[in-house]
């Protein structure tokens, strides 16, 4: 009886799921597997602040925007390629070939990289704020040299809808990492130990997940094919320094300025902005990878304005959620001596916002042969943020990186967005995303004047109802009336 009711209840479940539409399904796994990866890194912030000195946090924050630095060299724009010219293709062959041959690429640049970052560790370890050792400097470059070889399978399992494999690989390498720092922590290796625990994690997965794309696609090394990829991820290279100049290189200058122990406030409210990403982030692993297979298609641009659109509307209530919920967790998850990172939080989270805006709209600068366009936006926006970090940091320390970081992505999203839209057109209701803009600028007006926890929730959850309502009063997103009634007319048919 009991065998019965569980092949019923499998057969309810299976019904079930295949209601749901299948974009709907990847984004619930994809979540999920944020959820697990990014979450349980989130998670570590209380450990890391119970076992490190702030200066020490400092540190750490140091070594990982190093790694943000390398990380977008060693990859080349090899993921963007990969998206790219995958998509162009006409049939599984050719699909394949692509992928063997950017994976090529990947292997390459992990070989020569291995054996270069390891014989220029003692330099960078000198010339890094902070006081890095230089066993802490070849733990990190480890890590990143085998990132590319880790990269690649992620991007393909997400071009093949395979939620469930990527699930599996970024899960596995942040728990490993997770647990790994945590006995070296208590073991009493500090930050050396979460190091090493990282280079261990990413060397484990790196290999598990090349062995079995090798299995399954192979490498090819088809110097044809490597020129075309090259020529179009390469310019990316530009882009990558840029975005790391206006996300992460405003806290080395805090560092050498104002040393490590006071960088970290602001470094750790800046992890708490970038959470406003990761809650974007499920519907960006769906929607990057099948953006230009959409805009080629009948009704395209239209199909790619309103889907956008609702990622800006995800964007704007993320703000919303990491501004209101930050102060509490802050308070409950770290000593007092953090505690003046939240009033950064509203800021940061803003900027982080606006950068997965100007993600989301540079639709038509990606769209072409050379990209060039998103290298020369980027660089001349990072040149904005370095003179501004020079001229207002040492007179304002982290309120003057805020400033002209906000100075400098402001910018920038308006160069993509008009630019992107002379390339490719795309009928944006203006009107009412101008709406949506003005009303997170007040979102951030409100929250600077820094409320009690409490009265900081309320606001946050009345402020959340009311960009909803007006998202679904200008048609940014559908109400849900007329969803429920599609898919009732969908399940009648």
């Amino acid at each position: 009886m009991k065998v019965g009711v569980n092949k019923v209840g499998d057969v309810i479940f299976a019904k079930w799921l295949n209601s749901i539409p299948h974009s709907l399904r990847q984004s619930v796994l994809y979540a999920l597997a944020l959820f697990f990866s990014k979450g349980i890194g989130f998670l570590m912030i209380p450990v890391f602040t119970h076992y490190l000195e702030p200066a020490d946090y400092g540190r750490l924050d140091v070594l990982q925007t190093l790694a943000d630095l390398l990380s977008i060299v060693l990859i080349m724009g090899l993921s963007d390629a990969l998206f790219k010219f995958y998509g162009e293709a006409q049939d599984e062959q050719a699909k394949s070939k692509v992928a063997a041959n950017i994976f090529g690429i990947a292997l390459f640049l992990c070989v020569v990289s291995t054996v270069l970052l390891q014989c220029f560790a003692p330099i960078l370890s000198t010339l890094l704020p902070g006081e890095v050792t230089l066993l802490q400097t070849r733990f990190i470059l480890l890590s990143l040299s085998v990132s590319s070889c880790l990269l690649i399978p992620l991007c393909w399992y997400r071009m093949k809808d395979d939620a469930v494999s990527y699930f599996r690989a970024a899960t596995g390498r942040v728990v490993m990492q997770a647990g790994l720092s945590i006995y070296f922590l208590y073991a009493g290796f500090g930050v050396t130990g979460v190091m090493a625990a990282g280079a261990v994690a990413s060397l484990f997965w790196a290999v598990k997940t090349s062995i079995d794309f090798l299995r399954d696609h192979g490498a090819e090394f088809d110097l044809k094919y490597w020129k075309k990829f090259l020529i179009y991820g390469s310019p990316l290279i530009l882009t990558g320094l840029a975005g790391f100049v206006l996300g992460s290189f405003d806290r080395w200058i805090l560092a050498g300025i104002v040393g490590p122990a006071v960088m970290a406030k602001y470094a750790l409210a800046a992890k708490f902005g970038l959470l406003t990403v990761l809650l974007v982030q499920p519907f960006d692993l769906w929607w990057q990878p099948k953006r230009f297979e959409v805009l080629n298609q009948t009704d395209g641009a239209c199909v790619c304005a309103k889907t956008i659109s609702i990622g800006l509307v995800i964007t704007a209530l993320s703000i919303i959620c990491i501004t209101a919920g930050a102060p509490l967790v802050i308070t409950l998850m770290t000593p007092a001596t953090y505690h003046d990172s939240i009033q950064y939080v509203p800021f940061l989270s803003a900027l982080a916002g606006l950068h997965g805006a100007t993600m989301l709209v540079n639709i038509g600068i990606y769209n072409v042969k050379v990209t060039k366009w998103p290298a020369i936006i980027d660089m001349s926006a990072a040149a904005i943020a370095f003179a501004g970090y020079m001229v207002f940091i040492p007179h304002f320390a982290a309120w003057g990186a805020i400033g002209a970081t906000t100075i400098a992505l402001s910018l920038r999203f308006v160069a993509t967005f008009m630019l992107s839209q002379r390339i490719a057109p795309l009928p944006y209701d203006l009107k009412a995303l101008s709406g949506l803009l003005m009303l997170i600028i007040i979102t951030i007006w409100i929250f600077a004047y820094g409320f009690d926890l409490v009265t900081h929730i309320a606001v946050g959850l009345v402020w959340f109802c009311v960009v909803i309502l007006y998202s679904i009063s200008t048609a940014l997103i559908p109400s849900p009336m007329e969803f429920i009634k599609a898919r009732v007319i969908k399940c009648r048919s």
